[in-house]
């Protein structure tokens, strides 16, 4: 019966052994990764970026015009391309109160300066007539009038 308990101890510890020995290899197995996947399909491929930020001209004009008015119809939209001597826009001119006295003034002042010319002139031709005054002299008369 020794025999009998040696096998039977040493079967006991060999399949103890075993069951050991699965228990540890799974135990420390990795598990497989799994992939997740999709059937395949048609599609057209669309690459978007999207980026923040300020948009900045190359080149900037300040458009004024020489004289004061009302615009009354701009003729292009921002951003359009113009050419020289394009119609931008039409100004209805509103007169300043300042250039307009100042023009009157000019005015005023060149019509004294005909009167003084018509004056000079007048009195040097009636002189040239008499022969008291030379042509030369009556000619710097003449020409500004």
């Amino acid at each position: 019966m020794n025999k009998k308990v040696k096998i039977i101890l040493l079967s006991i510890l060999g399949i103890l052994f075993l069951v050991v020995m699965v228990w540890f290899a799974k135990k420390n197995a990795k598990s497989p990764i799994e992939y997740e996947t999709e059937k395949p399909f048609k599609a057209t491929i669309i690459n978007k970026a999207v980026a923040t930020g300020k948009v900045i001209p190359l080149e900037e004009v300040l458009v004024k015009p020489q004289i004061a008015g009302i615009i009354d119809k701009i003729y292009v939209e921002e951003g359009a391309k113009v050419n020289k001597n394009d119609l931008i826009a039409t100004v209805r001119v509103v007169p300043n109160v300042q250039s307009l006295n100042s023009a009157i003034g000019r005015v005023e002042t060149i019509k004294i300066q005909l009167k003084n010319s018509e004056v000079n002139y007048l009195r040097n031709k009636a002189l040239f007539q008499k022969g008291v005054v030379s042509k030369s002299d009556f000619e710097k008369f003449e020409l500004p009038y």
